[in-house]
């Protein structure tokens, strides 16, 4: 995949390096403020309701995880996902999800808008975000589920991955950005194929065949975009493990992300 908007391995190598960054804003007081130009709509989706006492319930607050078992919450995201692709987009309000995850989402900025040479002063993002980190106990397993409230639509993301800082598919060998959990998987995309069929959404590959040599560098492997007919929504997955076998045999790895957006 050399340019396309499946950029789930990237935001899993960043978003855990902000989750100080992230953790510092729950003592803001104005973290849930109004932002110019935001609609009502958008305010009423994203107001957090009870989710601040996520952190009552930690034994210690300051933890950026909470101890979630990775099966069970990816069970959670794919309910949640089966609601919205049946009409139910009242699903992704803030209040809900906090409820039936009773994990911490934490609010931090959008990525900024950069300046181009074509576009020297880019409109700056409008919207919030919010984060949970979730760690099993007792395993190097972790996830992070985000939404994404814009004037235009939800984004909904679950990434998947195993916090192994010296496993050789991440810092050593060519062509992964991350080892596959094996036996661990919660999901692998095969599952994910049968339940969007079942819904009616179509996969279309990326990335299934490697890029040129002087493009290896732009490499992200094999990616997936799933729609209906010509419904704004779209859900895009991409997979954990070296890029070889993810072309070899994508059905078979196990997903790094997966991710539903309503805006085009």
């Amino acid at each position: 995949m050399i340019m396309q908007t499946l950029n789930g391995h990237e935001a899993m190598r960043t978003h855990l390096a902000v989750a100080l960054t992230v953790v510092a804003l729950l003592t803001e007081p104005s973290a849930h403020a109004a932002l110019p130009g935001e609609s009502d709509a958008m305010l009423q989706w994203s107001q957090p309701g009870n989710c601040g006492r996520q952190r009552v319930r930690k034994p210690d607050p300051s933890d950026v995880f909470d101890a979630v078992s990775i099966r069970e919450q990816t069970e959670r995201y794919l309910g949640f996902l089966a609601e919205v692709m049946t009409g139910d987009q009242s699903a992704l309000r803030l209040t809900r999800l906090c409820t039936a995850f009773g994990v911490d989402f934490v609010q931090g900025p959008l990525p900024p808008a950069h300046a181009e040479p074509w576009n020297p002063s880019p409109q700056q993002p409008t919207g919030h975000v919010f984060t949970a980190f979730t760690q099993e106990a007792g395993t190097p397993s972790r996830q992070q589920i985000e939404v994404t409230y814009r004037p235009s639509g939800i984004a909904f993301s679950l990434f998947t991955n195993l916090n192994h800082t010296g496993d050789s598919a991440v810092s050593g060998e060519p062509g992964a950005v991350q080892a596959d959990m094996g036996q661990h998987c919660p999901l692998r995309l095969d599952e994910l194929t049968q339940r969007m069929a079942r819904a009616g959404f179509v996969g279309k590959y990326d990335g299934l065949q490697a890029p040129d040599e002087e493009l290896a560098i732009f490499d992200d492997g094999v990616g997936v975009s799933f729609r209906r007919g010509n419904e704004k929504i779209v859900v895009d997955a991409t997979l954990q493990g070296r890029f070889i076998d993810q072309r070899a045999n994508p059905g078979a790895s196990c997903l790094a992300s997966i991710s539903l957006r309503t805006w085009d």
